[in-house]
């Protein structure tokens, strides 16, 4: 019996997000968990939301997936806490993402429900699904706090959807571990404790937002993130109160930077897209504050720097989390030493499962236990990464392989040059050739020809523009990130 029991106890997670609402609920039941435009909702307010959502799910078959796509940012924290106090398993799905494909994806992995807060999407997909409205909840019939099912640590915690940035969007299994490791790493390495106030200026069903929230939440401390993040907002909230930690994408850092807005914060983090090394030294000078740039794939890999890293070597993305093992490796899996250039790579408690419904996928990215990621990168001898580009964003002009990225970056160097965006376009001579719209400062004039033949003359040829253009802001798309289709068809 005894060992029955001892079995037990080391198959059981006792913490997780939704165990962390509860507790905070119970023993700092007025601190707030959540702000989003002044409207402050607490712990236990969090946590009553949860347990009427809680109330009205059907019964879920452990690991059974309930997807949520739910646009109140409250909502859909508590959403999550719900399903997973139940037992089940979180589909984090972008509502705003092509209505056809998310029908088609939810009826593709055969879940039992869906939660949305929006009476046109609910319609949608009720031909496909079962679909639970908690946009009008009424909690005055909320029960008592929800009672979390116990999870193991191998439990499938959720099906995160990456943004799609090389593609279609893909379904990436997280187990109740795997969550929990990266959240800690967070915590750890950003200093999170209840003190903290963390600014969070991009979607929540995104990677990077959704473990910063619940990394603050696991701490008790405090998320604040409107409904549509702008420089004076944030300036705004921060003087109201000042904010420990802001999480923004590079071009929403730059952007601050450069309005002159006055902000009170102790630490910026940028991720989701590369920045210079200027930039980086911009943001810190104009806002006063130490800044941490960190990469990371949504398939539960991540690098960090250290606010002294910009002096010391401005160009990385970074280090290891504590506890993992980066590497970089060549198309066999083999690590490759210091300076060479290959896929970045890493050991990590944080890594995924699997790729949902796609076995092939899998087998593809991971070699034994290593996971191998879609980006190009090298390592120092100081164990430091850098970051070359995306395997997406690497084109061969002619035979010579040209990284998109580092020509972005360059650009981004140059002065009076705002913001920048590379793609390639066809060319019957060389297959593929780099080509650039640049947003300038508002308050010079520039000769395109003459700013090309300067760019290009000290680089090599291959990494030469063979044009440029210019407009008064990138296109993005409904990730914030640039709409490169929409970029090359300038240049069609």
């Amino acid at each position: 019996m005894s060992e029955s029991i001892d079995s037990h106890k080391r198959q059981t997670l006792m913490l997780g997000v939704a165990q962390a609402v509860m507790h905070w609920a119970r023993y700092h039941p007025n601190s707030i968990a959540i702000e989003i435009d002044g409207d402050c909702t607490t712990y236990r307010k969090l946590a009553i939301i949860a347990s009427r959502i809680a109330d009205i799910i059907p019964t879920i078959e452990s690991g059974n997936t309930i997807y949520i796509l739910v646009r109140d940012k409250t909502l859909f924290l508590a959403s999550i806490v719900a399903v997973l106090s139940k037992g089940g398993s979180a589909g984090i799905l972008n509502p705003e993402t092509d209505t056809h494909w998310l029908c088609r994806t939810i009826k593709h992995s055969q879940a039992p429900l869906a939660i949305v807060d929006d009476d046109d999407l609910g319609e949608k997909l009720k031909g496909d699904i079962s679909v639970s409205d908690v946009g009008n909840l009424d909690l005055s019939k909320a029960s008592s706090l929800t009672t979390c099912i116990k999870r193991a640590p191998n439990d499938r915690w959720g099906i995160i959807y990456t943004s799609g940035t090389t593609g279609n969007p893909k379904g990436v299994e997280r187990s109740d571990h795997s969550v929990l490791m990266e959240l800690v790493g967070w915590i750890i390495e950003l200093g999170l404790t209840r003190s903290s106030r963390f600014y969070i200026g991009r979607p929540l069903f995104y990677t990077g937002g959704l473990v910063l929230a619940f990394s603050t939440i696991l701490v008790g401390g405090c998320i604040i993130s409107p409904r549509e993040h702008t420089s004076a907002i944030l300036s705004n909230i921060s003087r109201q109160n000042r904010l420990t930690h802001c999480f923004l994408l590079p071009n929403q850092a730059a952007l601050l930077a450069e309005s002159g807005l006055s902000v009170m914060l102790d630490l910026i983090l940028t991720m989701g897209a590369p920045i210079s090394p200027d930039q980086k030294k911009r943001i810190i000078t104009q806002l006063d504050c130490q800044y941490i740039e960190s990469w990371g794939n949504s398939e539960g890999l991540g690098t960090i720097t250290d606010p002294a890293d910009i002096e010391t070597r401005p160009e990385s993305i970074g280090r290891p989390f504590v506890g993992d093992h980066m590497l970089v490796v060549d198309d066999t899996g083999c690590e490759l030493s210091p300076g060479k250039i290959g896929y970045l790579a890493g050991i990590a408690d944080s890594a995924m499962t699997e790729y949902h419904c796609n076995r092939k996928k899998t087998e593809k990215v991971f070699i034994g236990e290593v996971l191998i990621s879609e980006d190009i990168a090298s390592m120092d001898t100081y164990g430091y990464f850098y970051l070359k580009g995306r395997v997406s964003r690497r084109i061969l002009r002619g035979s010579m392989p040209v990284f998109l990225d580092e020509i972005e970056n360059e650009l981004k160097r140059c002065k009076d040059v705002v913001d920048a965006c590379v793609v390639a376009i066809a060319d019957h001579v060389e297959g593929e050739i780099p080509v650039a719209l640049v947003v300038f400062s508002d308050c010079i004039s520039i000769r395109l020809d003459l700013f090309l033949e300067c760019f290009n003359k000290c680089r090599a040829a291959e990494a030469q523009l063979a044009k440029v253009l210019s407009a008064r802001e990138i296109p993005r798309n409904i990730n914030g990130k640039p709409d490169y289709i929409a970029v090359k068809k300038m240049f069609e």
